[in-house]
């Protein structure tokens, strides 16, 4: 029967590297303090901030001491915490584990981002909600590349409609001064 997937906090086994030994808690430490493709932020069950990882202050702008005790109310746009988006994802992680989206959010310098991210529901041993991972990611250029394609189609369906009307138009007249001459 094949094994079930560990839990981070069970791999305890040690890493050989040279100069030592590396046990993997050292490595998972080093990989959220490196990290600076994905902002990784830590949340406590009320959506506070507990940790603000480098690769959030590179996405966003805003340090960890800006962001720590603070709830996510500043990264999203004022459009999505009206319509209640902020405490929906968190919701959503509560009662199905996790939430995914794909939305603009706002830098420290309120330049809009398109990020793609995740929140998680963190559980402690007895399933109790004991915080939040949210991962997210800057795609902004991949947004602008949609749009660019986008764009393009665009123009090309109007191209192609602005010939099939100049077409109708060039056969609507071809057939009108024929029109005495079947009769």
């Amino acid at each position: 029967a094949p094994r079930a997937p560990r839990r981070a906090v069970e791999v305890s086994h040690a890493i050989g590297y040279k100069g030592g030994i590396m046990r993997s808690e050292n490595l998972i430490e080093l990989a959220l303090a490196q990290q600076e493709e994905h902002a990784i932020i830590l949340l406590d069950p009320d959506a506070r901030v507990l940790d603000w990882m480098p690769g959030a202050t590179k996405t966003f702008g805003w340090t960890a001491d800006d962001m720590v005790g603070q709830t996510l109310t500043r990264i999203f746009t004022p459009e999505d915490i009206e319509r209640g988006d902020l405490d929906w994802e968190f919701r959503a992680a509560r009662s199905y584990g996790k939430s995914e989206d794909d939305r603009w959010q706002v830098r420290k310098d309120a330049m809009r981002i398109w990020v793609t991210g995740i929140v998680t529901a963190l559980h402690d041993d007895s399933g109790n909600l004991v915080g939040y991972c949210k991962v997210c990611r800057d795609r902004t250029d991949i947004r602008n590349q949609l749009e660019t394609l986008q764009s393009r189609f665009n123009r090309v369906a109007q191209t192609e409609n602005e010939h099939y009307v100049m077409l109708g138009t060039l056969a609507h007249e071809l057939r009108n001064p024929l029109g005495p001459l079947r009769s």
